[in-house]
């Protein structure tokens, strides 16, 4: 482990290698703040504000940013840099045959051509819309990418 001292402060011990902490008020995180503040040599507050101005408050592109940094730098290794990059994947979740519906007609599609931007067919589209059977793996990402970032992130 790697000690770092701040100025008229303690010595803390900054567990780079480790990507998930328990911390006691604020369950797992990814990155704690005085780990960081460590690194940069910046205060505490001045580093908080600069992690929530980063990307405009999206917290897992900012903690991604910032582990590739530290990777970069060899304060990661590659497999807790394998770790982060999974953490910070798009979460994907199932979709009703209500939602699936919704979200073609909301992007102003066809059956025909939202089978066509997910490399399925028609005949599928109908019977996810009709709850016959469920979008699994990359249908399910775009979708779940559509759903987020509309229609165009998938074109």
């Amino acid at each position: 482990m790697k000690q770092t001292q701040m100025k008229n402060s303690k010595p803390r011990r900054a567990k780079l290698g480790n990507p998930r902490k328990e911390t006691p008020n604020m369950g797992v995180v990814i990155i704690d703040i005085d780990d960081q503040v460590a690194l940069n040599g910046k205060g505490k507050d001045e580093t908080e504000m600069e992690i929530d101005a980063m990307n405009g408050g999206d917290t897992l592109l900012t903690v991604h940013r910032i582990a590739s940094g530290l990777f970069k730098s060899g304060a990661f290794d590659k497999a807790t840099m394998r770790k982060f990059d999974e953490l910070c994947l798009t979460p994907v979740a199932q979709m009703s045959a209500d939602d699936i519906k919704a979200l073609r007609e909301s992007s102003g599609v066809s059956q025909a051509v939202l089978a066509r931007i997910l490399n399925v067919t028609a005949s599928t589209v109908g019977q996810w819309e009709r709850g016959e059977k469920r979008p699994t793996g990359s249908a399910l990402k775009l979708l779940s990418l559509m759903r987020s970032n509309g229609v165009g992130a998938v074109l």
